[in-house]
């Protein structure tokens, strides 16, 4: 299956935003805490505190999801599709796009959980809310636009 101009922007994105995230904390390793909220509850109070490592395993765990993400993207043979669904392309086509999108998705949401973690900026409910909800429609997406034409 060959890339797209969509595939190679999705793609380009999900590695800046890693990089991005990984220059920050370099820039800003000296200016964080040693001791970081780690676990909020649903009001935003702290409910566990860790050190600095917290976030390089949180980085590290970023980049391990977002690259899975995309070398699953880039293997269809891997994917188990089912019943007729197999013999269509489009199938493919959105299965690609949803495992890219889901991974920009993610390396965009741990960036801005890092950066909470080092500026110790409490983690309000709906930031997670508004990230499961465009997670939804990032894997719902390519599977519904295709048909609007």
């Amino acid at each position: 299956m060959r890339r797209t101009i969509a595939d190679w922007i999705l793609i380009a994105l999900s590695i800046v935003v890693l990089v991005a995230t990984g220059v920050y904390l370099i820039i800003a390793w000296g200016s964080i805490p040693d001791k970081i909220p780690t676990n909020f509850d649903f009001s935003g109070k702290v409910t566990s505190y860790g050190g600095k490592g917290n976030i390089i395993a949180a980085y590290v765990m970023d980049i391990l999801v977002s690259v899975t993400l995309l070398l699953c993207a880039a293997f269809p043979k891997s994917w188990n599709v089912p019943g007729k669904a197999k013999n269509n392309p489009e199938t493919y086509i959105a299965v690609k796009y949803m495992l890219e999108s889901m991974a920009l998705l993610l390396a965009l949401f741990f960036g801005y959980l890092l950066y909470a973690m080092a500026k110790l900026i409490v983690l309000k409910a709906s930031v997670c809310i508004a990230f499961i909800a465009l997670l939804a429609i990032g894997s719902i997406a390519p599977f519904v636009i295709p048909k609007l034409k």
